[in-house]
Formats: C-alpha cells, sequence, structure tokens
C-alpha cells in the first residue's frame, strides 16, 4: 500500500492508496480523540441527564460508516478471502465497529439511556484500532529496530509487566477501598 516500488502495486492507484491510507489513519486518530472525549465526566453527566452532544456523535458515525466502508472494499477486493479472515487486523478492525452497530441497534428499538450505560464496556473495544497504526511500522527502520528489541526482550518484559500488573490490582484496589463512596459527578469539582 505504501510502496510504489512494489512489483504487484499498480502505480497508477499508488496515490489514491496514499490517501485512502491517510484518511483511515486520520480517522483512527479523530475516532481515539472523540472516544477520550466521551470519557470526560462533563459528558459523563450530561449522558445521565439525557442529554447527548449530537456533534460528537455525528464524528463517531462519520469516523464508524469509513471503517465499515474501508473493511467492506479490503474484503471485496482481496484476492484470497480466507488469507484475509486469517488476519488478526482485520478481526480487530471487526471488533472495533460492532460496538457502535450493537448501540444503534437498542437505540432503533428504543432501549432506555440507562440500559445502554451497561454496555458502555462495548466502547472500550472500540480503542484497540489504535493497534492498526502499527501496521506503518514496517516501513519505518526505527520502529523495526525498536520492534526486533521488544521481540529479544520478551521474558523480561513479560515479567516486567506481571509485577507491574499485580503492583496496580494491589495499589488500586487499596485506592479503591480509601474512596468507597467518596465518588461523585458534581460539575463544581
Amino acid at each position: 500500500l505504501f510502496d510504489p516500488s512494489c512489483e504487484h502495486v499498480d502505480n497508477n492507484w499508488w496515490l489514491a492508496a496514499q490517501i485512502i491510507a491517510f484518511a483511515t489513519f486520520a480517522a483512527i486518530i479523530l475516532s481515539c480523540f472523540t472516544f477520550c472525549y466521551e470519557s470526560m465526566p462533563s459528558q459523563v453527566l450530561s449522558r445521565m441527564e439525557g442529554k447527548e452532544d449530537v456533534g460528537w456523535y455525528v464524528v463517531e458515525t462519520t469516523c464508524i460508516m469509513w471503517f465499515t466502508l474501508e473493511l467492506i472494499v479490503r474484503f471485496v477486493t482481496c484476492p484470497s478471502r480466507i488469507a484475509f479472515v486469517k488476519q488478526p487486523l482485520n478481526w480487530v478492525d471487526l471488533v472495533t465497529i460492532i460496538p457502535w452497530y450493537i448501540e444503534f441497534a437498542l437505540r432503533v428499538i428504543g432501549q432506555s439511556e440507562h440500559n445502554m450505560d451497561n454496555l458502555a464496556v462495548f466502547r472500550v473495544l472500540r480503542i484497540a484500532r489504535v493497534s492498526r497504526v502499527l501496521k506503518v511500522s514496517k516501513y519505518s527502520d526505527t520502529l523495526l529496530v525498536v520492534l526486533q528489541t521488544f521481540s529479544k526482550s520478551t521474558d523480561a518484559l513479560a515479567m516486567l509487566v506481571f509485577l507491574l500488573t499485580i503492583t496496580m490490582l494491589i495499589f488500586g484496589s487499596a485506592v479503591w477501598v480509601a474512596e468507597l463512596g467518596a465518588c461523585t459527578f458534581d460539575q463544581a469539582q
């Protein structure tokens, strides 16, 4: 997609592929920004009061439509659909758009906003789209060196992640117990 010197890439379509790749990258960044904006206390409070920011919903919907269209076009134009289905990043793409469609279907059938807040965990799946940015790394020598370093240090990094996870669980639980009942979404704070 990025390398015009590849033998299998038609140079006439290379610029179009670059533009589409850039648009997808921009949509990923915009989608992540929207995800972060939705989690701000003022937005949570507005959603609890039944008010929703229509502008951000339109931005999110546009991004999801772009991701859906891109996934469908890549699937339809793929020479081997079996190989396409076996690619983990294609599954990541699918998993990140499904939560929006679930929420949309619930809105269409008239579920109350309170019941939809229980599905907030599905919104977290959308952030997995950031992993697509890693595909760009194969075209950067510096990132390739970093990835090779990580791959040769997996045992030490696994131990580090394990110890950090245990530490976060212990201290996170302690903070939760210490703040039990003190959390409110007051706009004055």
